[in-house]
C-alpha cells in the first residue's frame, strides 16, 4: 500500500506498472486516470484528470487500473485475455 499526495491510501497492486503504463501510451491509451507516473519515475503521483499526462513526448505517463486496462484492450484494440 501507498499514500497518495492528498493522504489517501492507494493499492499499488491495482495499478499498471510503469512498463506496462509506457506500453498503453505508445498504443494510444488516453484514458482519464488518477494516478501516473512522473517522467520515467516508477512511483505514483496523484493528479486529477491525468489524460494531458499521454500528450506530451516524455516519459510521463497515465498510470490506469489493470481493469481499465483490459477494459479499453478489448473495447478498441478486440484483444481478450
Amino acid at each position: 500500500m501507498l499514500m497518495d499526495t492528498n493522504g489517501h491510501t492507494i493499492l499499488i497492486e491495482d495499478y499498471v506498472s510503469y512498463e506496462v503504463a509506457k506500453l498503453l501510451k505508445d498504443r494510444g491509451f488516453d484514458g482519464v486516470c488518477r494516478y501516473y507516473y512522473p517522467d520515467g519515475h516508477t512511483n505514483l503521483v496523484s493528479y486529477v484528470d491525468c489524460r494531458r499526462y499521454n500528450i506530451f513526448n516524455n516519459e510521463s505517463c497515465i498510470a490506469p487500473t489493470i481493469s481499465m486496462a483490459c477494459k479499453w484492450l478489448r473495447e478498441v484494440h478486440n484483444i481478450f485475455y
